[in-house]
């Protein structure tokens, strides 16, 4: 092994053993000392079953000297037992534990994320491939760590006895399963960098037969006749990949088929010269069975030591993608300011681009509201609404210029206090397969148990009717995901997650599009509600069709490709901004 790829892996083994203590250190220790403790029982065997046969040929001492050799080498066949079936127990209920601390430790760090890393497709590269190791890939990694202890333990006990017979056979075991070794871990590499090359695809087939079976799309899917396209998709991706794997594998074979034949050929001519001392009568038959089986075992011993080094490798290289996930840069979380409430946000020359971009989606913002304001922010598409409203939420950093909360630099604020001071609507809000009463109170699960409270939620949304007639009340499954689910129409999950932004008494409301899946008559009786709601709070509205908060809003802010382009009420914007007067006129 280079060392270069030794240092690898002592660094992977490390990394493992650090993980595992922390969850119980005993494991540590009692996989470690049985191994070592296991490791020296076929050798031992073998030296008792050799005084056996010895002892039955030369017929020295008695009987009851052959039949103790015989109980010892039965009870050690016993122990062996023994100890391997309580250690396998005891590995199933740590590796199960250890799982779940896992994935916990994965789902923690994605919790952890900034939104820009959500919108880089290398996260969910990552992400994947990391999920892919919580299913005990590191507990088998340090097991197998262990195992190679353990067969070196066995291996050293078998040479032993082969170097008391001739010590010039020690190195021909050797020498084939170290080049098997080097060539193995090329093939291992390869394969690697394959697997990794192709998560993008892997991730694409799994979404092909997501889109078939997740049931959502299905009445598209059906009327388009699409689903013949995604499994032809779904089939061409699978089949290169297995094409992919059958190259590798071809290859592997190839190898090892020729490295098992002169393997032979080299055992044979050992065993040959075995037999012929002791047709000579240099050694007696239990010496020839002994070297013989102690030859060919530690050929293998030495064999399997190499080839689990060079799986360990290629195991490192796998476990190590859920290290570089956990590793990841996370938002950074000091203690910050403490605030009670939002009075007041400023927003001073505020400028913001994408990671991935080189253009402005935002240049020189300037804006303030306070308590008590309702604000309708409007625009076209791309204008960039959402991305304002995704800032003022501190989901970015990584703008230019400040935001004052309270006259506080959001920057020195703890993010965590600052959003428990907020709801908010998204465009793409969430739908939880759960019941009507976890939906509603995600947003505040302090009062999950408060019937009153969230049929209060329900009715300024007008749910009380949809509610009334399901059987289990409020306790409703949505979705169809899960047993007795009922599934909604967009209006009626648009106004669940309305009714989840406002059961958050917060002081700061983010509203975006709450009016796309409204008629009419609702919209008006929305901003109604909106304007009541807002009362003594910050009420933030982004809109397409506004006309009929126009009238509600004491502040229109209009925004043209990323910049201010208006600030003030419908009067006077109709006459101050051109933009505003365009889109004015294409409300309906």
């Amino acid at each position: 092994m280079k060392k270069s790829s030794a240092m690898s892996v002592l660094r992977t083994v490390g990394k493992s053993v650090r993980l595992i203590g922390r969850v119980d250190k005993k494991y540590l220790y009692i996989i470690a000392g049985t191994v070592i403790f296991t490791g020296l029982f076929p050798a031992l065997s073998l030296k008792v079953m050799q005084a056996i046969i010895n002892s039955i040929q030369s017929q020295i001492g008695n009987l009851n000297y052959i039949f103790a050799l015989i109980a010892l080498y039965l009870l050690i066949g016993l122990v062996e037992v023994l100890i391997n079936s309580a250690t396998g127990y005891y590995k199933t209920k740590f590796t199960l534990k250890f799982n779940i601390e896992m994935k916990k430790e994965v789902l923690n760090k994605a919790s952890r994320l900034s939104l820009q890393d959500y919108e880089s497709s290398e996260t969910y590269d990552m992400m994947q491939r990391a999920e892919n190791q919580t299913e005990g890939g590191i507990v088998t990694y340090f097991d197998t760590v262990m195992s190679i202890v353990g067969t070196l333990v066995t291996c050293v006990s078998y040479i032993i006895i082969v170097f008391s017979f001739r010590v010039w056979i020690v190195p021909f075991l050797i020498i084939i399963p170290i080049i098997r070794f080097i060539i193995s871990n090329k093939i291992n590499v390869e394969e690697f960098n394959m697997i990794k090359k192709r998560t993008n695809d892997e991730r694409k087939a799994w979404y092909d037969g997501y889109i078939i079976t997740c049931g959502f799309n299905y009445k598209e899917l059906k009327l388009y006749d699409l689903f013949s396209h995604f499994i032809g998709k779904f089939e061409s991706l699978s089949r290169h990949f297995a094409k992919q794997d059958l190259y590798i594998s071809g290859k592997r074979i190839r190898f090892t088929l020729l490295f098992s034949i002169l393997e032979q050929a080299l055992i044979g001519g050992l065993f040959a010269y075995t037999i012929y001392c002791g047709y000579l009568g240099n050694i007696l038959i239990g010496d020839v069975i002994t070297y013989t089986r102690a030859m060919v075992s530690s050929k293998d011993q030495i064999q399997s030591v190499i080839q689990t080094m060079a799986d360990l490798n290629k195991s490192g290289m796998f476990i190590n993608q859920l290290f570089d996930f956990l590793e990841l840069e996370e938002e950074e979380k000091g203690e910050g300011l403490k605030i009670d409430k939002i009075e007041s946000i400023e927003v001073r020359s505020l400028s913001f681009k994408y990671k991935q971009g080189n253009e402005y989606v935002l240049k020189n913002i300037n804006l303030s509201m306070k308590e008590g304001d309702f604000v309708a922010i409007v625009g076209r598409n791309g204008s960039g609404k959402s991305t304002l409203m995704k800032i003022l939420l501190g989901f970015y950093d990584e703008y230019e210029g400040e935001i004052l909360v309270n006259g506080k630099n959001l920057r020195d604020i703890d993010k965590r206090n600052y959003t428990e001071c907020i709801g908010a609507l998204f465009q793409d809000f969430s739908k939880y397969e759960a019941t009507i009463r976890e939906n509603v109170c995600y947003s505040n699960l302090a009062v999950i148990d408060k019937n009153h409270i969230i049929m209060e939620a329900c009715r300024n949304f007008g749910l009380e009717t949809l509610i009334s007639e399901q059987e289990k009340g409020i306790d409703t499954q949505l979705g169809y995901w899960f047993e007795m689910g009922k599934e909604l129409s967009y209006g009626q999950w648009q106004k669940i997650a309305l009714a989840r932004a406002f059961i958050r008494d917060a002081d700061l409301y983010f509203l975006d599009e709450p009016n796309a899946a409204l008629d009419a008559i609702s919209e008006y009786e929305m901003a109604q509600l909106y304007e009541k709601a807002f009362r003594n709070k910050i009420g933030v509205v982004i809109v397409h069709k506004f006309n009929h908060f126009i009238h509600n809003a004491n502040k229109i802010i209009v925004l043209k490709e990323g910049e201010i382009d208006g600030t003030g009420g419908h009067e006077e914007l109709i006459k101050s901004s051109s933009e505003y007067e365009r889109l004015y006129m294409l409300q309906d």
